[in-house]
Formats: structure tokens, C-alpha cells, sequence
């Protein structure tokens, strides 16, 4: 997952130096999209292991039924310890999408995200959080009633990430639950 990110931030570098190059009628071109075609092809060959692995978890499809969940999202909790799959509370804590409070004596109460945890978790839950609020109604719903309440935009996304991230707990616990189940039966 992190190879991934990678590979795709030095793509953007290597197509922004291009079309430096190429504004600036530089003979680098050349060079640079041999580079270029070369992260591609690393970048197309992780995506595609990325993709076999998803297709051999039966817990990615039970998170890929979610709206805003793709599989760059659906492999973020690949970053959670094993033992915190099915633990919303302690996953949400873990990837540091909990608010961090400070009061001292007379000091006015200050609030902000705790940020513990890896920082590619978050942001693939905030990606997440991007693209449920635009195509899940439930979760568009719960943003405009907390950006009605006061709450700013970033403030009401990590928000949605956070209850996204609890949801897809939520669903692993249960997959697991029905699991054992049938084990029983």
C-alpha cells in the first residue's frame, strides 16, 4: 500500500517535470517518458497484486458493498493491527481520527485531531469520506447536519471518516460473526 503511494507521487513528479520540460522547449522530454512509462508500469503491476489480493479476501467484498468504499479504500485497513478488525472504537482510535482535548486550570478548552496513527490511514479514509458524501445519502445527510450545526467542512469530513471507518468495523464484525456461526451450525 505504501509502495503504491510511492510509485504514484513520483508519477505526479515525473509529469509535472515533463510539462516543465516541455513549456520550456527543453530536450529532457525524452528521457523523462522513458521514466515515466517505466513508474507506470510498476505502479499497473502493484495495482494489479493489489487487486488479486482483494479478490482472494472474503472481507474486502463485505467492505467493497459500502458506498465510497473502492478498493484503494477497502485495502486501508490492511494498515490496522489484526487484532483491532471488528473493534470500531479502538480502529478509529488507532488511526487517529479521535478528537485530542486540552485543559489546563483557566485556559480555554482547545480540540483538535489527534493525527496517532499512520497518516496513508487517514488520508485513504478521508478520500473515502470525499466520495461517501457525495454518492451515499446517509452519509451526505450526517455532513450537512454537522455543517449546520457549525462545524467546518475539513472538521465535518474527518467526521464522515470516522463513522465510515466505524461502519466498515462494523461490518467486518459482523462477516466475522456470521462466520463462526456457520462454523457451529
Amino acid at each position: 500500500m505504501g509502495y503504491r503511494e510511492d510509485l504514484a507521487q513520483r508519477e505526479r513528479a515525473i509529469l509535472n517535470r515533463l510539462e516543465a520540460a516541455r513549456w520550456a522547449g527543453s530536450a529532457e522530454v525524452i528521457p523523462l517518458q522513458r521514466e515515466l512509462a517505466c513508474v507506470e508500469g510498476l505502479l499497473a503491476e502493484v495495482e494489479g497484486r493489489i487487486q488479486a489480493l482483494l479478490a482472494a479476501l472474503p472481507e474486502a467484498e463485505v467492505l467493497m458493498g459500502l458506498p465510497g468504499v473502492g478498493p484503494q479504500v477497502a485495502a486501508a485497513p490492511a494498515l490496522l493491527p489484526p487484532h483491532l478488525w471488528g473493534r470500531a472504537k479502538a480502529a478509529a482510535s488507532y488511526a487517529g481520527l479521535i478528537p485530542e482535548r486540552e485543559e489546563s486550570g483557566k485556559s480555554v478548552e482547545r480540540s483538535w485531531l489527534s493525527r496517532k496513527g499512520p497518516p496513508l490511514l487517514r488520508r485513504k479514509l478521508f478520500m473515502g469520506a470525499l466520495v461517501a458524501v457525495r454518492h451515499d445519502p446517509g452519509m451526505r445527510a450526517f455532513y450537512h447536519r454537522l455543517l449546520s450545526r457549525g462545524k467546518r467542512k475539513k472538521q465535518a469530513l474527518v467526521a464522515v471518516a470516522h463513522k465510515l471507518l466505524r461502519r466498515r468495523m462494523g461490518r467486518l464484525r459482523e462477516h466475522y460473526a456470521g462466520q463462526s456461526l456457520q462454523g457451529v451450525a
